[in-house]
């Protein structure tokens, strides 16, 4: 329980963290440039997090699914 509420508090200390860079960024940056950069930023944050949700629902699913039933193994097993 204490390694998940660690782990939530780390997740709201993050987003705080990426919408104070980039509004300080948006505030500070001139020039055409910033909303290409502030772009990127954004897209590889968005692509960071659907990798790591994709790689955390691949480890449940092996978890909850034993090894004679998952798709890697070729296993059939009948229930």
């Amino acid at each position: 329980m204490r390694r998940t509420t660690y782990g939530v508090i780390a997740v709201i200390a993050l987003a705080v963290l990426v919408h104070v860079a980039l509004g300080g960024l948006l505030v500070t940056a001139a020039g055409p440039w910033k909303h290409w950069v502030i772009g990127l930023i954004v897209a590889g944050v968005a692509i960071h997090i659907a990798l790591r949700v994709r790689k955390n629902r691949h480890k449940t699913r092996d978890r909850l699914v034993s090894p004679a039933d998952s798709p890697r193994s070729g296993g059939t097993h009948e229930h």
